[in-house]
């Protein structure tokens, strides 16, 4: 789902720097706000995904890829969402999220080290 989201979003955002439009303006703040929202899905994604992996001890068998990718959908959404353009449109529910996100991450951490062993 994530590499679908962020195909379109660079379509998008292509299809918009084309547009010689007076729309144009108007174009770039709606895609900068949906940007923000679809990020949110991203992470909220992730976020159930972390939180139900937190109360385990081991990763179930075969969801290391799984983990991987939820693993760096939240660091790519850190990096994208602390863009200057976007700081304005982020509004207590993505930054409570984060915040959430980073919790569930350390309870990860505390309870199973070995989740995060990334050499095997």
């Amino acid at each position: 789902m994530m590499g679908e989201c962020l195909s379109f979003l660079i379509i998008i955002e292509h299809r918009i720097q084309l547009n010689g439009s007076a729309k144009k303006e108007r174009l770039e703040e709606k895609y900068e706000e949906l940007t923000v929202f679809i990020w949110l899905v991203l992470l909220d994604g992730s976020l159930n995904y972390f939180s139900v992996i937190s109360e385990k001890d081991f990763l179930p068998i075969g969801t290391h890829h799984i983990f991987m990718q939820k693993l760096k959908t939240l660091y790519d959404g850190e990096n994208i969402l602390k863009q200057v353009k976007f700081q304005d449109r982020l509004n207590n529910t993505v930054l409570d999220k984060r915040d959430k996100a980073e919790r569930v991450l350390e309870t990860i951490i505390d309870r199973a080290p070995q989740l995060l062993n990334l050499t095997g």
